[in-house]
């Protein structure tokens, strides 16, 4: 994990960390379903296994993805990370999983991340 992905990590687990698991750097397959009927899986798990994310919240019953957070630097900017995020979101999208970006602006504040996980996913009070 970079430095900032790690103090990122940090905030995020000040935040929300006592109603949901948070991983850091998971690989699209993990969350995300290749197996449609009638899809050619193979190219569809190609195509989502040269992904991963940066952090997933799951919630504590079912460890089922509640929420993806993305930490979007400098490099976000550039036209080929443009069109994989782009494609992320899709992705995500059709799997019904809600995503936040981040902007790295050097520092990360617990609370600020909590009011933006609240207005996206409640947390599982079951």
């Amino acid at each position: 994990m970079s430095r900032a992905e790690h103090e990122c990590y940090d905030a995020i687990i000040e935040a929300v960390g006592q109603n949901y698991y948070v991983f850091a750097q998971v690989h699209l397959p993990t969350i995300v379903s290749h197996k449609t009927q009638g899809q050619n899986w193979q190219g569809a798990f190609s195509h989502i296994n040269r992904k991963s994310v940066d952090f997933v919240l799951c919630d504590k019953n079912y460890i089922s993805p509640k929420l993806v957070i993305e930490l979007d630097d400098k490099s976000h900017q550039e036209e080929d990370r443009k069109i994989r995020d782009e494609e992320l979101e899709r992705i995500l999208s059709e799997a019904g999983i809600p995503i936040l970006r981040l902007e790295n602006h050097g520092s990360f504040t617990s609370m600020a991340i909590q009011k933006q996980i609240q207005g996206i996913v409640a947390p599982d009070r079951s």
